[in-house]
Protein backbone atom coordinates (compact mmCIF):
# COMPACT_ATOMS: atom_id res chain seq x y z
CA UNK A 1 0.00 0.00 0.00
CA UNK A 2 1.45 3.76 -0.80
CA UNK A 3 4.63 1.75 -1.81
CA UNK A 4 4.91 -0.32 1.52
CA UNK A 5 4.79 -4.14 2.14
CA UNK A 6 1.83 -4.96 4.39
CA UNK A 7 1.48 -8.00 6.10
CA UNK A 8 -1.92 -9.84 7.01
CA UNK A 9 -2.72 -12.91 9.36
CA UNK A 10 -4.84 -15.89 7.31
CA UNK A 11 -7.42 -17.61 10.31
CA UNK A 12 -9.55 -20.10 8.52
CA UNK A 13 -12.25 -19.56 10.99
CA UNK A 14 -14.58 -17.27 11.76
CA UNK A 15 -13.89 -13.58 13.65
CA UNK A 16 -14.71 -11.53 15.99
CA UNK A 17 -15.86 -9.04 12.77
CA UNK A 18 -17.81 -12.18 11.42
CA UNK A 19 -21.28 -10.19 13.23
CA UNK A 20 -20.15 -7.07 11.51
CA UNK A 21 -19.71 -8.36 8.34
CA UNK A 22 -22.91 -10.08 7.93
CA UNK A 23 -24.55 -7.24 9.05
CA UNK A 24 -23.17 -5.01 6.03
CA UNK A 25 -24.00 -7.96 3.82
CA UNK A 26 -27.54 -8.42 4.72
CA UNK A 27 -28.24 -5.00 4.67
CA UNK A 28 -26.92 -4.72 1.40
CA UNK A 29 -29.37 -7.67 0.37
CA UNK A 30 -26.34 -10.08 -0.01
CA UNK A 31 -26.14 -13.52 1.43
CA UNK A 32 -23.66 -13.45 4.61
CA UNK A 33 -20.86 -15.22 5.47
CA UNK A 34 -22.40 -17.79 7.44
CA UNK A 35 -25.32 -18.30 4.53
CA UNK A 36 -22.44 -19.15 2.13
CA UNK A 37 -20.34 -21.63 4.53
CA UNK A 38 -23.73 -23.40 4.86
CA UNK A 39 -24.28 -23.21 1.13
CA UNK A 40 -21.02 -24.72 0.38
CA UNK A 41 -21.56 -27.64 2.53
CA UNK A 42 -24.26 -28.92 1.07
CA UNK A 43 -23.08 -28.13 -2.46
CA UNK A 44 -25.25 -25.15 -3.61
CA UNK A 45 -23.13 -22.94 -6.31
CA UNK A 46 -22.01 -19.84 -4.84
CA UNK A 47 -23.50 -16.90 -5.69
CA UNK A 48 -22.06 -14.33 -8.06
CA UNK A 49 -19.47 -11.86 -6.34
CA UNK A 50 -18.04 -8.25 -6.78
CA UNK A 51 -14.38 -7.26 -6.24
CA UNK A 52 -13.65 -6.61 -2.71
CA UNK A 53 -12.66 -3.15 -3.64
CA UNK A 54 -16.36 -2.39 -5.44
CA UNK A 55 -18.16 -3.76 -2.48
CA UNK A 56 -16.06 -1.90 0.10
CA UNK A 57 -16.97 1.53 -1.71
CA UNK A 58 -20.85 0.70 -1.63
CA UNK A 59 -21.11 -0.53 2.04
CA UNK A 60 -21.87 1.98 4.86
CA UNK A 61 -19.24 2.50 7.58
CA UNK A 62 -19.65 0.11 10.74
CA UNK A 63 -16.99 -0.34 13.10
CA UNK A 64 -16.81 -2.39 16.36
CA UNK A 65 -14.67 -1.13 19.61
CA UNK A 66 -13.70 -3.87 21.79
CA UNK A 67 -12.45 -2.50 24.77
CA UNK A 68 -9.96 -4.66 27.51
CA UNK A 69 -9.62 -3.76 31.33
CA UNK A 70 -5.69 -2.43 31.27
CA UNK A 71 -5.23 -2.06 35.19
CA UNK A 72 -2.70 -4.24 36.83
CA UNK A 73 -5.41 -5.90 39.11
CA UNK A 74 -8.59 -8.23 38.71
CA UNK A 75 -11.59 -5.54 39.71
CA UNK A 76 -15.09 -5.20 39.79
CA UNK A 77 -16.52 -2.81 37.17
CA UNK A 78 -19.27 -1.11 35.57
CA UNK A 79 -19.37 -0.52 32.02
CA UNK A 80 -21.98 1.68 32.05
CA UNK A 81 -20.44 4.82 32.28
CA UNK A 82 -17.64 4.02 29.47
CA UNK A 83 -20.88 3.37 26.85
CA UNK A 84 -22.31 6.42 27.79
CA UNK A 85 -19.14 8.21 27.45
CA UNK A 86 -17.85 6.47 23.80
CA UNK A 87 -21.16 6.31 22.55
CA UNK A 88 -22.45 10.03 23.51
CA UNK A 89 -24.01 12.17 20.73
CA UNK A 90 -24.11 9.29 18.54
CA UNK A 91 -27.67 7.63 18.28
CA UNK A 92 -26.61 4.88 15.82
CA UNK A 93 -24.19 2.86 18.21
CA UNK A 94 -24.74 0.51 20.89
CA UNK A 95 -23.08 -2.13 23.23
CA UNK A 96 -23.32 -5.99 21.91
CA UNK A 97 -21.21 -7.17 24.75
CA UNK A 98 -20.44 -6.33 28.59
CA UNK A 99 -19.21 -7.28 31.48
CA UNK A 100 -21.41 -7.78 34.04
CA UNK A 101 -20.73 -5.62 37.31
CA UNK A 102 -21.28 -8.29 39.56
CA UNK A 103 -18.68 -9.97 38.78
CA UNK A 104 -14.43 -9.65 39.18
CA UNK A 105 -13.10 -8.51 35.58
CA UNK A 106 -9.84 -10.04 35.11
CA UNK A 107 -6.80 -7.90 33.98
CA UNK A 108 -7.27 -8.30 29.85
CA UNK A 109 -10.54 -8.91 29.79
CA UNK A 110 -13.06 -7.46 27.23
CA UNK A 111 -15.50 -4.83 28.96
CA UNK A 112 -17.30 -4.07 26.04
CA UNK A 113 -17.96 -4.41 22.35
CA UNK A 114 -19.30 -1.24 21.06
CA UNK A 115 -20.48 -1.48 17.22
CA UNK A 116 -21.06 2.46 15.86
CA UNK A 117 -21.69 3.43 12.32
CA UNK A 118 -18.62 5.34 12.02
CA UNK A 119 -15.23 5.08 10.36
CA UNK A 120 -13.04 5.20 14.14
CA UNK A 121 -9.52 5.01 12.64
CA UNK A 122 -7.48 7.31 9.76
CA UNK A 123 -4.61 4.76 9.27
CA UNK A 124 -5.89 1.39 10.48
CA UNK A 125 -3.40 1.75 12.67
CA UNK A 126 -5.27 3.87 15.68
CA UNK A 127 -7.97 4.57 17.11
CA UNK A 128 -9.45 8.25 16.46
CA UNK A 129 -9.52 10.42 19.90
CA UNK A 130 -13.07 10.68 19.61
CA UNK A 131 -13.04 7.40 21.17
CA UNK A 132 -9.86 6.93 22.56
CA UNK A 133 -10.06 9.58 24.63
CA UNK A 134 -13.20 8.14 26.71
CA UNK A 135 -11.85 5.30 27.16
CA UNK A 136 -8.50 6.09 28.17
CA UNK A 137 -10.37 8.46 31.07
CA UNK A 138 -12.09 5.61 32.13
CA UNK A 139 -9.98 3.08 32.39
CA UNK A 140 -7.24 5.54 33.91
CA UNK A 141 -10.50 6.51 36.58
CA UNK A 142 -10.98 2.89 37.35
CA UNK A 143 -7.62 1.81 37.67
CA UNK A 144 -8.17 5.18 40.38
CA UNK A 145 -11.25 3.41 41.83
CA UNK A 146 -10.07 0.18 41.97
CA UNK A 147 -6.63 0.73 43.58
CA UNK A 148 -8.77 2.92 46.38
CA UNK A 149 -10.92 0.02 47.14
CA UNK A 150 -13.93 2.28 46.15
Amino acid sequence: HDGKALFTEVNPRFQGSTHASNQLSLENGEACLLLEHLAAWLGMSPQPQQRLSDRVRQIADLAHIVVHWTGEDDALIDPNRLVLDVLAGRRDGRADVLTNRGLVTRRGAVLARLTVRDRVTTTGFDLSPAYCEPIRHFNENQMTISRSGG
